[in-house]
């Protein structure tokens, strides 16, 4: 099973991004989107997708936030908040797949500046918590990947750690809310397959960052204890972000050793 994650950046600003990609060959058996900035996203996507053989299933936010999972395998929506006290942001989308697999697009909050918005990234990434502890405790296949605006390990998951000082990507409680998520016993796809490898998933538009490799990695899967097993690659695919008006954000590309429509996913 193949399964991407991908901050778009504006899904009507990257509609021929998201054609193209398709068109090109694009074949995932699951794909979430973080950010889609509209209040109606079904009305680009269903197009796009339905004819490569898509369900879509999205939560839109006139021009913020959003988040959708496309997908090839028959699928039913589950959740799309996180606790009583949500904000009501489109930023959580859970389905479960045919076969009892749950998968969540995920979006956190950036959290900057610091003062004003680091609480409101913690809320959240709290609630998140209480979900993934929730699926772990009912010992299901899950997976949760997306934009999570924390760079886990400054020193490995950016160019330059010292200019990120103070960044609500790198900030103490930003990266302690994170390992809390790793001690429920869930795993980081990337740093799984490629130990102390960097893997940036984000290069600013401003001051050539992409061409000078000046990226941070932000963008991750987390697998629970028992899909970690089925793990086989996690991968960063940087084409997009060669193409004209990309996203600022690349592919994150997670493959399982799961059949399309396995069937008892679910523990025993």
């Amino acid at each position: 099973m193949r399964i991407v994650t991908f901050n778009i950046n504006g899904v009507r600003a990257r509609e021929e991004v998201l054609r193209r990609w398709l068109s090109e060959g694009e074949r995932a058996d699951v794909i979430l989107l973080q950010e889609l900035k509209s209040a109606s996203p079904e009305e680009i996507l269903c197009p796009l997708f339905e004819p490569f053989g898509y369900e879509v299933c999205a939560k839109g936010e006139k021009g913020f936030n959003g988040v959708a999972v496309l997908s090839r395998i028959p699928m039913k929506r589950r959740c799309d908040e996180l606790g009583e006290d949500e904000d009501k942001s489109a930023r959580y989308l859970e389905v479960e797949l045919e076969g009892g697999v749950v998968v969540s697009s995920v979006y956190v909050p950036n959290g900057n500046p610091v003062e004003e918005k680091l609480g409101r990234k913690l809320s959240f990434l709290s609630r998140l918590y209480d979900r993934m502890k929730l699926l772990r405790d009912e010992e299901r296949l899950w997976l949760m990947g997306g934009d999570y605006n924390v760079c886990p390990s400054p020193a490995l998951d950016t160019h330059d750690e010292r200019a990120y000082e103070g960044d609500a990507l790198c900030h103490e409680e930003s990266l302690r809310a994170y390992r809390k998520l790793l001690y429920l016993g869930v795993v980081d796809a990337w740093r799984s397959c490629h130990g102390d490898e960097r893997g940036y998933t984000f290069w600013d538009y401003q001051g050539g960052s992409w061409q000078k490799d000046e990226g941070v990695r932000i963008d991750h899967f987390f697998l629970s204890p028992w899909l970690a097993d089925k793990l086989e690659s996690c991968e960063v695919d940087t084409t997009l972000r060669s193409w004209s008006r990309p996203s600022d954000h690349t592919p994150l590309v997670c493959s399982l050793s799961l059949s399309g429509r396995a069937s008892a996913m679910t523990m025993a």
